[in-house]
């Protein structure tokens, strides 16, 4: 990306802006392909067992609301039809506390590795 001979009276603090954007390597400070990789693993799984203990938890004790999915979250799907193709785009979180406090853990497991 050549940003310098686009924006020259910006300087060199515009063209680190654009060294955040940048596909492969280290695109944001510190992040590596892999590592974005092993955070969003980490947190899909911090998610789906922090579900799955507040569905156990709900059924244990139903007069407790906080386990409850509270929040539903996310794109609705939206189908693009090409006659050739046809693609369905969308996703929805089901969100309670102990969904929110796996991606919590989670995150935090991944700082410590």
């Amino acid at each position: 990306m050549v940003v310098i001979g686009v924006f020259p009276l910006l300087g060199r603090r515009y063209f680190s802006f654009f060294n955040v954007l940048r596909v492969g390597g280290k695109g944001l400070k510190g992040f590596t392909d892999k590592n974005v990789w092993v955070l969003l693993i980490l947190l899909i799984i911090g998610g789906i067992i922090g579900s799955c203990l507040g569905v156990i938890l709900a059924r244990i004790w139903p007069g407790i609301t906080l386990f409850n999915p509270t929040e539903v979250v996310g794109l609705p799907p939206t189908t693009l039809d090409l006659q050739v193709l046809s693609i369905t785009f969308g996703f929805t979180l089901s969100l309670n506390l102990l969904t929110v406090i796996g991606f919590i853990l989670a995150y935090l497991i991944y700082r410590k590795m």
